[in-house]
């Protein structure tokens, strides 16, 4: 876990067992001169990873649909798993981490993921049959994700 600034875990008694369960919940660090964090939901228990952006970046204060008007912008949503989910400031419960920056976000709540508190009637056949074929993107994966995400807004950012 290079360049890791800050972590911190959460209680998680109300999560079923899994490998989630000895994860960190919150991390934050830097890559190629941004600031990046990993935050899990905690009312589904899956991953966000998000990139800050300063100005004079192209897409600081830029909204998804306006990113996505730009070419660089559609290959960054092509390239980064599950596409960009989210652009904007950070809620007022993260404003330590906020750093006025504009933040870039991806989530692991896609098609094939397994996200531990999403609520399904595991009774019901096809549910099950879906349910058996997700898997969980774990702390590592939205690290990596999310530095490569970075990289290719550092691209962009030349």
């Amino acid at each position: 876990m290079s360049n890791v600034v800050f972590i911190e875990f959460l209680d998680k008694t109300s999560f079923p067992k899994g490998v989630w369960s000895k994860e960190p919940d919150f991390c934050s660090w830097q890559y190629r001169g941004f600031s990046c964090l990993a935050i899990r939901d905690m009312k589904l228990g899956m991953w966000r990873g998000l990139v800050g952006l300063k100005s004079p970046h192209p897409f600081f204060e830029k909204s998804i649909e306006n990113i996505l008007k730009i070419k660089s912008g559609m290959d960054l949503f092509i390239d980064i798993y599950g596409g960009i989910a989210s652009a904007g400031r950070l809620p007022a419960k993260h404003k330590e981490h906020s750093q006025g920056l504009w933040w870039l976000g991806i989530e692991t709540c896609n098609g094939g993921d397994l996200v531990p508190l999403l609520k399904l009637d595991v009774e019901d056949a096809e549910i099950k049959k879906v349910l058996g074929k997700q898997t969980y993107k774990d702390f590592a994966f939205i690290r990596k994700e999310t530095n490569k995400m970075a990289k290719i807004l550092e691209r962009i950012k030349k």
